[in-house]
């Protein structure tokens, strides 16, 4: 980069002769009040402390180029965005503070987003105070932050020397990146040097560069992209209503276009992304330095509002679903080994990058994918479970809840996806695996149910006919994969009394789907109220029922290591359950512990316990029924929903 690239500017002169265009690849403007006033503060400090003295305000990274309709010379805004509206809005402030302020009128243009660019023309030529001007919806953060730059600036500690040395003496530096630059390599070096890149937003840039750089195409993508990545909502509630008539359909329940072609004709430009909707962008993270989180929480209330957030939690982050959505897309089979033939793409988004790098080349390919990962979200939404924070009294997050979605006159109404018994069934299927498979990455199951909705092509009636078989199925198979990992020839039954014989090695799915199998066949050592307030929670530790190194005071008839360790004797609980009450007896733990809140399998121990004791011919007995249940499977375990 050569000197004449590298210009430092007052604030005063920043828009003076440029045009800047922040692209549709960065989120919109979302500085708010800690950021705006930090800004303004910094500066305050350092003239107070430093005055007579520069006041560098940061870098401004630009790409030159041309605009399309008028041929003049734009500033791509490459990194410094947030920063730069802020400077817009402080430059507003003082053109309507003071007459003859001598102030270049400021270009800055957002790309398809016409609302943020109309607010930013707005806020300039308003004849009256523009914090009282009326907001428009689809800007409501670019109004919002000149109401706090007037009110900060309006206050009696910032006076006309203040006001002076904003203008002249604080300086940005604006840095031109030479025109031949690969962007996407850029953008790749910033993230390798450590800075606060999302990968995700990486891959977005990368993949609309390979749009033959077509508006209309890059704007639908930015939008279903920006809709899809927000997983704290249902992902109609990125998009405008009438966008949702025209994609999802009168009642907004599911996706209604069959292509890219066509959600590009619903999607062409002429709108504004709705407010709240933006994805987030790489450069606006480097200003900001703040972290959102893709796998907090979602909507899903009985009538929820387009902005709700905060009730309900997802069970996988963005980043990770992209990389399902790119290997169901890619064509990989499913298998729990995750062995197959040819590249397969990984579930771990540390290969993210690297990952859409080998997969996706053309415009045809990532046409084909953003469709690809719309019509996986529509069903990701309506049928993978939810965590339901409303009357949530669970301390792990684990209150969970499967709800579709569909419109209610002008909102969003939620409603559980299945009106039968087949719900709470599914429900619980879907929970043993994540209480198993918690992890954010190489959630394998999930890629299972997502391939599943693709071999199904997304249609809902014919994914709802079959879910409840398939879901029992991939439980039984994931089963058969643990017993046959231990078989070394030998028959199942014999398969279970090694495989789940192995003290803390035994796999916990084991015990998870033991416990469904329990749910589901409702046995005679569960009362119907046991059956009906299960909940699968996170319990990931296993414990010895009949402690491995009990209490010395303890009247307690010695057990062999292999007794102490089979199945029959142990369960899962909390870590910190284990570790604060690993050494009570049986009897101690049955009373130190609510058997109601702990697993299907704790509570037949505990009521085979008081029955009848347990000692070596107990464990050895319970150990060979609960393994005969793991052998049989589900299906063939009964059927106990008639108690739900």
């Amino acid at each position: 980069m050569s000197e004449e690239e590298i210009v430092e500017l007052r604030l005063s002169k920043v828009f003076s002769g440029a045009r800047y265009e922040i692209p549709i690849y960065q989120r919109a403007y979302a500085w708010g009040k800690d950021e705006i006033e930090t800004l303004i503060d910094d500066i305050r400090d350092y003239h107070s402390q430093r005055k007579g003295s520069y006041y560098y305000i940061g870098t401004l990274v630009v790409h030159k180029k041309k605009g399309i309709e008028s041929g003049e010379t734009v500033y791509e805004v490459i990194d410094g965005q947030q920063r730069l509206t802020t400077l817009f809005l402080l430059l507003c402030w003082f053109n309507h503070k003071k007459e003859n302020s001598g102030i270049v009128r400021p270009s800055l243009d957002f790309e398809c987003r016409a609302r943020s660019t109309e607010a930013l023309r707005t806020i300039w030529d308003s004849s009256e105070d523009p914090s009282k001007v009326e907001t428009d919806a689809g800007a409501d953060e670019i109004h919002g932050g000149y109401k706090i730059v007037s009110s900060k600036l309006s206050s009696q500690e910032y006076d006309e020397c203040f006001v002076k040395y904003l203008l002249e003496d604080v300086i940005i530096i604006r840095a031109e990146l030479p025109e031949e630059t690969d962007l996407n390599h850029y953008f790749e070096v910033m993230n390798s040097r450590g800075e606060q890149l999302e990968k995700h937003e990486v891959v977005k840039a990368s993949l609309m560069s390979k749009l033959d750089d077509d508006k209309n195409k890059q704007s639908a993508f930015a939008k279903i992209w920006d809709a899809c990545s927000d997983m704290t909502r249902y992902v109609q509630a990125g998009f405008s209503s009438g966008e949702r008539d025209a994609l999802f359909g009168q009642e907004w329940d599911r996706l209604k276009v069959g292509s890219f072609a066509e959600a590009i004709k619903v999607l062409d430009g002429t709108e504004d992304i709705s407010p709240g909707t933006e994805g987030r962008s790489i450069h606006a993270i480097l200003d900001t330095r703040k972290s959102d989180s893709s796998a907090t929480s979602a909507l899903g209330a009985s009538a929820i509002d387009d902005d709700d957030s905060g009730r309900y939690g997802t069970i996988i982050g963005f980043p990770n679903f992209l990389l399902h959505a790119l290997k169901v897309d890619s064509g990989d089979s499913f298998g729990w080994d995750e062995d197959g033939p040819g590249e397969r793409v990984p579930l771990d988004d540390k290969k993210l990058i690297e990952a859409f790098e080998k997969k996706l080349e053309s415009s045809d390919d990532v046409e084909r994918f953003i469709f690809r990962l719309l019509q996986l979200r529509v069903c990701f939404d309506s049928f993978v479970i939810k965590v339901d924070s409303y009357k949530d009294n669970t301390e792990d997050d684990s209150n969970w809840s499967l709800r579709t979605v569909r419109k209610e006159q002008y909102n969003l109404q939620a409603v559980n996806t299945f009106n039968d018994s087949r719900h709470k069934t599914i429900l619980n299927l879907q929970a043993m695996f994540q209480v198993t498979d918690s992890r954010q990455i190489y959630k394998t199951f999930l890629f299972g149910i997502l391939d599943y909705f693709h071999r199904k092509n997304y249609d809902f009636k014919v994914i709802k006919e079959g879910f409840e078989d398939f879901l029992i199925e991939l439980a039984d198979t994931r089963a058969r994969h643990f017993i046959n990992a231990g078989a070394s020839g030998s028959s199942p039954a014999a398969v279970g009394t090694t495989i789940a014989d192995q003290g803390v090695r035994t796999p916990h799915y084991l015990f998870n789907y033991l416990d469904f199998i329990l749910w589901y066949s409702n046995p005679e050592q569960l009362s119907g109220k046991s059956i009906s307030d299960f909940r699968f929670s996170y319990r990931n530790s296993i414990e010895h029922f009949s402690p491995q190194r009990p209490d010395k005071s303890a009247q307690l008839k010695d057990l062999d290591e292999a007794t102490l360790n089979s199945f029959g004797n142990l369960c899962l609980m909390t870590k910190r359950e284990n570790s604060r009450r690993s050494n009570l007896l049986p009897e101690a733990k049955i009373k130190e512990y609510d058997s109601s809140k702990q697993s299907l399998k704790f509570q037949v121990m505990a009521t085979i316990a008081k029955d009848k004791g347990w000692e070596r011919a107990e464990i050895t007995e319970h150990g060979r029924a609960m393994r005969h249940l793991l052998s049989q499977g589900i299906r063939d375990s009964g059927d106990g929903r008639q108690n739900q």
